[in-house]
């Protein structure tokens, strides 16, 4: 640690003094004099190791629901330096001493930085996420806030050529793109009344609620990257119509990927895969009630509604995000693999809190910088027309 970093946590400025970011290559949280801008370096030391805490909490559970005693477990301290653990085991020492010394570690500075600390294994760690769209993105970890893309155009396969002639020369060539990832936040304020209270635990409810809004926020950019940016192919038809008086669907779904698929996403000269597809969950009933796609003596299958990403009827090696951001009747065929069509980039995310002396109440803070881009063009496309939107209840 440097000295300027001693000198600061001597005099028990923590929290004015430092701001704490999670990078997202190592996943650790930094604590730094001012944005990380062009990464991880200088200033910057690692604190804090959000993966310990979240494997600490899962064993606690298991302990606790086996019976077991919690002072059995193996379990590893997540604080990196060793100064900001020893502030952490006096802040809990006061605050189970309980009285005065409870009160006195509630309101010292000390208490805003373990809460933070605490605030980055939620977001790192949140089981059960209800937006799957940011898994029709590549993502690309950003400690620095901006990044450079290049990207390759192949060129086309072998001609014929005569005697003693030669083919004309190629070369291939890039194209250079330019993406800074965009900043936003989320402020909640928790009172000292609702601090002092024991019926509920406020902190980690506003952290859940916060933490969820977070991935909510990443799913929203990466369908409305989809939407404004990919190339629309018109459907076949809608997958859910059957023909009259028959017992078969009118449009077979995997004949229809397939035609846009392969003059596209795998045509010649692009070398992309399809491997993964997004839908509404409305709309992906209709797909797996089709009868191409269940067969004709098949009972129509169970579905699940619940945004997740999960394998999909009929096409194998294909994962489907299933998300409520997707608009009915639309349905993406993209690579998310080595010709990505879209990418996140996700740059660090920082914690940050502040004290209002006169009401007593906390304010947290979380920054999150991320970019969806198309990053390309010919390895995604957005089919319309699927299947028939349903009006809301």
């Amino acid at each position: 640690m440097t000295e300027v970093t001693e000198q600061v946590m001597t005099n028990n400025h923590l929290n004015n003094g430092y701001q704490f970011w999670l990078n997202p290559t190592d996943k650790l949280v930094y604590a730094g004099i001012a944005e990380p801008e062009y990464g991880f370096k200088g200033d910057f030391f690692p604190v804090f190791d959000p993966k310990i805490r979240v494997a600490n909490i899962s064993m606690m559970r298991k302990a606790s629901l086996d019976g077991l005693d919690f002072s059995g477990l193996d379990m590893k301290s997540p604080y990196i330096d060793e100064q900001f653990h020893q502030m952490y085991l006096e802040f809990r020492d006061n605050y189970l001493a309980g009285g005065r010394q409870k009160m006195a570690a509630l309101t010292s500075g000390a208490n805003s930085v373990v809460n933070i600390l605490n605030v980055f294994p939620k977001l790192y760690g949140l089981k059960e996420r209800k937006y799957a769209a940011r898994y029709l993105a590549q993502e690309i970890a950003v400690p620095n806030l901006v990044i450079d893309i290049d990207t390759i155009k192949k060129y086309s396969g072998m001609v014929e050529i005569g005697e003693l002639q030669l083919p004309f020369p190629k070369e291939v060539r890039y194209s250079r793109a330019h993406f800074e990832a965009k900043k936003y936040g989320l402020i909640f304020e928790i009172s000292e009344e609702a601090m002092l209270k024991n019926i509920h635990n406020p902190l980690q409810d506003s952290i859940t609620v916060a933490s969820t809004k977070v991935d909510q926020r990443v799913s929203y950019d990466i369908v409305q990257t989809l939407e404004n940016g990919l190339t629309s192919v018109a459907a076949l038809g809608d997958w859910g119509a059957f023909t009259s008086n028959t017992d078969h669907s009118t449009i077979n779904p995997k004949k229809d990927i397939a035609r846009v698929i392969t003059s596209s996403i795998e045509a010649t000269g692009i070398g992309g895969t399809f491997n993964r597809m997004g839908m509404h969950s409305v709309s992906y009933t209709d797909y797996e009630s089709n009868s191409y796609v269940r067969g004709l003596f098949e009972p129509a299958p169970d579905p699940s509604w619940e945004p997740a990403l999960r394998p999909i009827k009929g096409l194998a090696g294909v994962g489907l995000a299933q998300d409520y951001f997707i608009p009915q009747g639309v349905a993406y065929v993209l690579d998310v693999g080595d010709e990505t069509c879209c990418a996140l980039f996700q740059g660090p995310t920082r914690v940050a809190s502040k004290r209002e002396e006169i009401s007593g109440s906390e304010i947290y803070g979380i920054f999150d910088f991320h970019l969806s881009a198309i990053i390309n063009t010919n390895t995604g496309r957005r089919m319309t027309g699927a299947t028939t939107p349903v009006a809301p209840a």
